[in-house]
């Protein structure tokens, strides 16, 4: 089986920036992506804050970062935090 990946579609969940205003067909985004695994079930997987089996490893849905001295040390380490945070829930 052949795996193929699609991110960073720059989709704002953490703050006040409304997707429809790209739009209408941006409205109620994040709850679309729920139904679009049921649509596509067996075909494809959208993840988002979530997993997805895959032989014998875990594709995870969340956001990498590595710091290459852009902004703090201390911002960085936040965000590592919080997207290990993130993959402990799943």
């Amino acid at each position: 089986m052949a795996l193929y990946a699609l991110g960073d579609l720059h989709l704002s969940f953490q703050t006040d920036k409304p997707m429809d205003m790209f739009g209408k067909v941006w409205r109620n985004h994040a709850k679309k992506t729920g139904k679009l695994n049921e649509l596509y079930a067996g075909r494809l997987f959208f993840l988002q804050n979530n997993y997805y089996p895959y032989g014998d490893y875990a594709l995870v849905g969340t956001k990498g970062f590595c710091f290459e001295n852009i902004g703090t040390k201390e911002h960085a380490d936040m965000l590592v935090e919080r997207e290990a945070k993130r993959l402990s829930i799943i």
